[in-house]
């Protein structure tokens, strides 16, 4: 694996990086809610929209930090109260599972 960090990979290095560290500090909340998991949602979503443009790997360190921010979440949707936040926190994770396993097929 090498990387070819030319600037639009840096720059995306560092967006993906910033916003997987401010997902996982909206998850670290004392009383979180949905957003935080709709939020993780979102940027896989996006990393799938955009990933396929990296070299293998930063695709494949970027791959690290959001399956390492999943499994948190995955543990942390336990602190939610039961209805309406804890099921829109698991539809989001679902999405992120379903995202990711299409991203690497």
């Amino acid at each position: 694996m090498t990387f070819r960090f030319n600037r639009s990979n840096a720059r995306c290095s560092r967006s993906f990086n910033s916003a997987i560290e401010r997902g996982c500090l909206n998850l670290r909340q004392n009383d979180p809610q949905h957003y935080p998991f709709e939020t993780l949602a979102e940027i896989v979503r996006t990393y799938g929209v955009v990933g396929h443009h990296l070299d293998d790997g930063l695709k494949a360190l970027i791959d690290n930090w959001l399956d390492q921010l999943v499994i948190y979440a995955r543990k942390r949707i336990g602190v939610l109260a039961s209805g309406y936040q804890r099921d829109k926190a698991q539809s989001a994770l679902d999405k992120c599972w379903l995202l990711m396993v299409r991203e690497r097929m």
